[in-house]
């Protein structure tokens, strides 16, 4: 299940063909459960973001200075 964002107007052409859904873009019937499910992980994700940027932060600062210590300049 996977989501994708289109600007009107973006020159975007199918892969597979067959019924008319998102406008000729994609055949098949839409898997709802899958849509709920991307939903809820959308939620859970923006509400631990913040504390998720932070520790790749800490995590990439740690690395640098690891890195500095290993090639001194």
């Amino acid at each position: 299940m996977g989501a994708l964002y289109v600007r009107t107007g973006a020159p975007i052409k199918p892969i597979q063909f067959g019924a008319g859904q998102e406008h000729g873009l994609r055949p098949a019937t839409e898997n709802v459960p899958q849509m709920v499910g991307l939903g809820a992980a959308a939620t859970l994700a923006r509400k631990r973001l913040p504390a998720a940027t932070e520790e790749l932060r800490s995590l990439r600062d740690a690395l640098h200075e690891r890195l500095r210590a290993g090639f001194p300049a």
